[in-house]
């Protein structure tokens, strides 16, 4: 039998309501720590998930799942996943710092406001505008 999944595990907590505890690979599938961090991801259930960060730790995985799936209430709950920042290279972060003559941690937020054809299109124009320099200085030099 396959493994349970995280999000089944946070779904069930929510909608299903159903106790998994007697599926067979429970033990092996659970993630106590996974399951308080995507909990605390929603102002709804976060002051659970900082109480069993606390308090939670040194119980049986049973009774920590057992505690999610009969106090929090049947609902639909929006969990805002954290998501990674896209890290832009130093060379197009410091073409967004000249274009728009900032700071880099200004550049930055500007990264994130800009749609990704803005983005494109002002490291294109650096792009160009360097490769139009080195044609330049090869031609000064030869």
């Amino acid at each position: 039998m396959d493994k349970i999944g995280l999000f089944e595990f946070t779904t069930n907590f929510c909608v299903d309501k159903t106790d998994l505890r007697s599926h067979p690979r429970f033990d092996e599938s659970y993630p106590r720590f996974m399951v308080n961090k995507v909990l605390s991801m929603s102002p709804k259930t976060v002051h659970l998930a900082m109480f069993m960060s606390q308090f939670g730790s040194d119980i049986p995985k049973g009774m920590h799942f057992l505690f999610f799936n009969s106090e929090l209430d049947r609902d639909r709950i929006y969990f805002n996943y954290a998501k990674k920042k896209n890290e832009v290279p130093i060379k197009k972060l410091r073409y967004i710092q000249e274009y728009f003559q900032c700071s880099e941690e200004r550049a930055l937020e500007y990264i994130d406001l800009l749609s990704e054809k803005q983005f494109d299109t002002i490291i294109d124009l650096y792009i160009e505008r360097d490769r139009y320099d080195k044609k330049k200085i090869k031609m000064k030099k030869g």
